[in-house]
């Protein structure tokens, strides 16, 4: 992957490439557990260039690189998108002094139609039980359930962005019923600071 990173060095002429250090570590990271899985499907979750970039210059950028190593970033008609995932059931796990006990469970990633290209990966999971029945499976929502669940097991915090009643919060609770997690719901509001908010969950410990 070092070639990777440093053609990017050499191909966003306008100015030095913004993508975090962190973000191509992870995205190294992914690619080892899942080796069917593609960067341009991988990289605008793990860095949100076309929210973060006013400009619109380094989308171009970045787009450009992606095309010049034959990765199309339009992943729409690509096979070999993650097409299915199965969450096995909690594991309880500890450390060897058995004073950190956490839970994981198996988790399989299917990235093609023919199902020939999977892995496997334990991931962190609760132990929960969350009542999701009033999810509505459309092939939107299973997408982006398949990918926050793909990227929770790349150890990555998930934030989900969308206008009302657009079925953010029902994709939350599916998720959460998948591995197990207990919710918590937090008001924020536009005018919050980041002391007010550290407030709010300090409340809930």
């Amino acid at each position: 992957m070092t070639w990777y990173a440093d053609s990017y060095q050499d191909l966003l002429k306008h100015e030095p490439c913004e993508i975090p250090d962190t973000t191509i570590s992870v995205l190294i990271r992914a690619l080892e557990l899942f080796p069917q899985a593609k960067v341009q499907h991988i990289l605008p979750r793990l860095f949100p260039y076309t929210l973060l970039d006013t400009r619109k210059q380094v989308s171009k950028d970045i787009e450009r690189a992606l095309q010049r190593f034959n990765l199309n970033p339009d992943p729409q008609n690509d096979e070999n998108v993650l097409k299915d995932v199965l969450v096995g059931d909690p594991v309880q796990k500890e450390s060897h002094s058995k004073a950190i006990k956490w839970y994981e469970a198996p988790t399989t990633f299917t990235f093609n139609t023919n199902g020939k290209g999977s892995a496997v990966v334990n991931i962190l999971c609760g132990f929960a039980q969350v009542n999701a029945s009033f999810f509505i499976s459309t092939p939107s929502l299973n997408q982006i359930l398949m990918e926050m669940v793909q990227d929770h097991a790349l150890g990555r915090d998930i934030c989900i962005i969308g206008p009302k009643d657009s079925g953010k919060t029902t994709l939350v609770y599916k998720f959460a019923e998948l591995l197990h997690y207990h919710v918590e719901t937090l008001l924020l509001f536009r005018d919050m600071n980041y002391r007010d908010m550290l407030q709010v969950c300090g409340r809930l410990r």
